[in-house]
């Protein structure tokens, strides 16, 4: 039998009230409008042909451990007969602060800052799964590079690289991640410290409750 009515595409968005989220040290909240008037969160979601949705969020910000927003969030969801995979993009975007932003991380920002991610995941029916995020490659521009304050400390770097992998199954979880910082210049008083580049290598590996993690340092 011919069926003479199909969706070829589906196109939709969700208004939901102010984002505010406390979780343990983490806290998430909508943005706020002129008037100090907190946005709802808003999520665009499209499927156009094909099995694959494509689903956007709107601004939002983190108010700790770093005051940060959290911008151009958008994904791709690819389901499959045997896993559900998605790849997507972020932007951290940290702006100038007159003041410290909490007495647990004492950074203040001179300069507006922006760290842009990608990231892509599986999750297989099999509850393997796994999780990808680096630092994505953009053009030169001066929001690139950071400028901030440690508590007394001045410092400057280039526009650092960031990568996470981790994966895992059930009660087994392992992650491994790479911090590589160039042209790091601090200053504090009449001291000044330069290093062409900072490397943190690290690893976790979670089995029955049990933690071990290592890290390595290098200049």
């Amino acid at each position: 039998m011919l069926n003479p009515f199909s969706i070829s595409s589906i196109r939709g968005r969700v208004k939901g009230s102010a984002l505010n989220i406390d979780y343990n040290n983490l806290r998430f909240q909508t943005l706020s409008d002129a008037g100090q008037n907190e946005n709802p969160l808003i999520i665009d979601f499209e499927r156009s042909a094909g099995p694959n949705w494509n689903i956007r969020l709107s601004d939002f910000a983190a108010g700790a451990p770093l005051s940060v927003r959290i911008a151009d969030m958008a994904a791709t969801v690819q389901p499959h007969s045997d896993q559900l995979k998605i790849s997507g993009n972020f932007k951290l975007s940290f702006g100038p602060s007159t003041t410290a932003m909490n007495t647990a991380v004492p950074i203040r920002f001179k300069k507006p800052f922006d760290l842009p991610f990608e990231f892509s995941g599986r999750y297989s029916k099999n509850s393997q799964w796994r999780f990808d995020l680096a630092s994505r490659r953009i053009e030169p521009s001066d929001r690139n590079n950071a400028r901030f304050d440690y508590d007394q400390i001045d410092i400057t770097t280039q526009f650092p690289k960031v990568a996470l992998t981790g994966d895992g199954q059930g009660g087994t979880i392992s992650a491994t991640y790479k911090l590589q910082v160039p042209d790091i210049h601090i200053s504090t008083g009449s001291v000044n410290i330069l290093f062409p580049q900072l490397v943190l290598n690290g690893e976790t590996s979670i089995k029955k409750d049990r933690t071990v993690s290592s890290i390595d340092l290098a200049n």
